[in-house]
């Protein structure tokens, strides 16, 4: 008894321990007693797979397997809720209380109107007028009316242009040549630099006031000369002219020195000048003026003593300032404001 239990339970150790190779099964019945089941053993007969006729070989080009999906759906548009609408009601409209009208008084009826009655008209009485004599009637002649008179219309010239500047200031340089005595004997040059004072009068007259600083450059004394005078320029061309030819006057007077070794000869004259010129007009503001004038000195006072007296000096025959005439020419600048 005991050798049967022990290998009913090597047996199942067996069969839980490997159930696929195992020839029998073990069925658990915890309520029987284990027994072991015998199971025949599994036939397996070979099986002969029949010939392969080997024939054509045929290719089948194989395409990519197309799907086709569903179209998706079309899209639903939803469209949001319209707000509410909500009714404002209007305030009510305020109420005005009028105080009560008072009753109107009652007035008495006026009395009627007072009826006059006008008196019956007098009977008219004709009376004989009065004779009345009326004077005669002067007929007078008729005047001829007076002749028309002729009014003859002078056309008035347009404004002409005027200078706008009128006072300048300029500068002059002057190249001279004089000579002295009647004779004509002794020439000599200068040169000299001045200034001068211009108005402008009229569209054609110029005032001019100039004063210059002379000097003698030749026959070996040192003479200076310093003219002061008051001129006029009368132009020919109106003042939108660019050049514009003028003469011009001046007279004045002259303070000369004349400086020997050992004495001086002072001198005033009387100047006088007389020319002709051009002048370039650069806008109303600056001009370029040249002039040639004719120059003449006559002397006012008479030499001193020591000049009279002397004849020579250093070998030279002196002869004291007289009466001269020359030429000067100018070349000047004025700016006018």
């Amino acid at each position: 008894m005991r050798t049967l239990v022990a290998a009913a339970l090597t047996t199942a150790t067996l069969l839980c321990a490997s159930p696929q190779s195992a020839e029998a099964q073990v069925l658990w019945r915890p309520w029987f007693r284990p027994r072991v089941v015998f199971m025949p053993p599994r036939v397996i007969l070979p099986v002969a797979a029949p010939p392969v006729m080997m024939g054509p070989q045929v290719y089948v080009q194989q395409y990519p397997q197309t799907y086709y999906y569903p179209p998706p759906p079309p899209p639903v548009y939803v469209q949001p809720a319209p707000p509410q609408q909500v009714y404002v009601q209007p305030a009510p409209q305020p109420v005005y209380e009028q105080p009560a009208q008072p009753a109107p008084m009652q007035y008495a009826p006026l009395p009627p109107p007072p009826v006059y009655m006008q008196p019956p008209p007098p009977v008219p009485v004709y009376a004989q007028p009065a004779p009345v004599y009326a004077p005669p009637v002067q007929v007078q002649q008729s005047v001829p009316p007076p002749a028309p008179v002729n009014t003859v219309v002078v056309p008035q010239r347009p404004p002409q242009p005027q200078w706008k500047s009128r006072f300048g200031i300029g500068v002059r340089f002057v190249g001279a040549v004089s000579t002295e005595n009647q004779e004509f004997a002794d020439r000599f040059t200068q040169l000299g630099l001045g200034g001068e004072l211009l108005y402008r009068a009229s569209r054609r007259i110029v005032l001019e006031l100039g004063g210059e600083y002379q000097k003698r450059m030749n026959n070996g004394f040192e003479r200076y000369d310093v003219p002061v005078t008051l001129g006029m320029r009368l132009h020919i061309g109106a003042p939108d002219w660019v050049v514009s030819p003028y003469f011009v006057g001046a007279v004045g007077g002259t303070y000369s020195k004349l400086d020997y070794v050992r004495s001086q000869d002072k001198a005033w004259f009387l100047d006088g000048q007389l020319g002709g010129g051009l002048e370039l007009r650069l806008g109303q503001h600056f001009v370029l003026n040249a002039d040639l004038r004719g120059d003449g000195r006559y002397r006012l006072n008479d030499p001193d003593a020591t000049t009279q007296s002397t004849l020579k000096v250093n070998g030279t025959v002196l002869n004291p300032m007289s009466n001269q005439y020359g030429l000067q020419a100018r070349l000047g600048a004025a700016v006018y404001f």
